[in-house]
This record gives C-alpha cells, structure tokens and sequence, in this order.
C-alpha cells in the first residue's frame, strides 16, 4: 500500500511538471572562484579556483522561483607559516580542495533578464584523503557540510557570494572564516 501512495505522489509530481513545463528550465554553468580562508592556520590571501556544472528551476509564478544547481569546483586554501610547526598543522602553501556543491536556492525574478537567488549550499570534499595534517590525519573531514550562497543572474553571467563550510574544517582553533566569489557564464537550455 505505502509503494501504491509513493507511485501516485510521483506520478502527479511527473503529471504536474508536464502541464507546467513552460515553468521548468535546464541550464548548464560554469565560472571562476576567489576562495579566502581566515583563521590560526589560514594565510588570509584570496586564492583563485573554478566551477562547472548544471541548474534546473521551476517558476512558480512570474517572479517567484526555485534553482537548484549540481556544481563541481576546484578552491585552493593557503596555509600559513605558523601551521606547519604544529603537529595538528599543515604545511605552508597553497592547498587546493575538489568539492561538490548543491545549492538550493529560492529565486526572484525581476524583469527577464535579472534573478536574485540566496539559500544554503550542501558541500562534500572529494579529495579529503589527500590532505593531511602533519600528523597524518585528515585535515578536511569528508561528511556533508552547509554554507550559504546568495547572489544574481544577469542575462548569461551570475554572481554569487558563498560564506560558511565550518564543518568541513577539522583545523580549526579559535575563529575560522571562509567565502568565496564566483563569476561565470550561464546558458539555459531548455
């Protein structure tokens, strides 16, 4: 009985998109990152990374929306000289950390041209193992961690200003700020 009821909900879901499909968009994305990390361990410069991947929204109304985006990126992390003297530290340099992200984001629409979206981030760190503290450990837990995003669509171009990802950090002590800017290109295909 409970299969029966989850089949019908999905099937009025599909059956509700199909009659609605002037409301629901696929694009693709992609852009640049300026990543900064500030903290005991981190060396406050920005440092440069990239990110691609695909959106789908769904217009409710005219101006009322929701986007959300599957996003892989590349973010470097400078550590400072302070830090590799610590047995919980990481050398100094520059680190740089594969993630996927998966914005869900609640958009307004003003104009044809111009989205203002904000909403958390679910980040995961693909490459977590290769990162060690200079005790062996993981510097980066793997497990899911939540940041916020906020930003525009412009027409082809977005904006977005991401702040957070405390959890995915094990290196923290005392106060740890990361945000990042990304800029890039957006093209909707259907």
């Amino acid at each position: 009985m409970k299969s029966i009821i989850n089949f019908s909900w999905v099937a009025l879901l599909f059956l509700t998109l199909n009659l609605n499909a002037q409301g629901l968009h696929l694009g693709i994305k992609g852009g640049v990152n300026f990543n900064k990390s500030s903290g005991l361990n981190f060396n406050d410069k920005r440092a440069f990374g990239y990110n691609f991947g695909g959106y789908i929204y769904y217009d409710f109304t005219k101006n009322v929306g929701i986007q959300l985006e599957g996003l892989y990126g590349r973010s470097a992390v400078r550590f400072n000289p302070a830090s590799q003297d610590q047995a919980n530290g990481i050398s100094e340099g520059k680190k740089f950390i594969k993630m996927l992200s998966m914005p869900v984001l609640a958009k307004v629409n003003v104009g044809e041209l111009f989205s203002a979206v904000a909403g958390p981030q679910f980040n995961a760190i693909r490459n977590s193992n290769n990162i060690r503290l200079n005790n062996g450990e993981r510097a980066f837990d793997s497990k899911i961690g939540i940041s916020y995003t906020a930003g525009i669509d412009l027409g082809i171009l977005y904006f977005r200003y991401n702040w957070g990802n405390k959890s995915l950090n094990k290196l923290i002590e005392g106060d740890f700020k990361s945000n990042q800017y990304q800029i890039g290109f957006r093209v909707t295909v259907l």
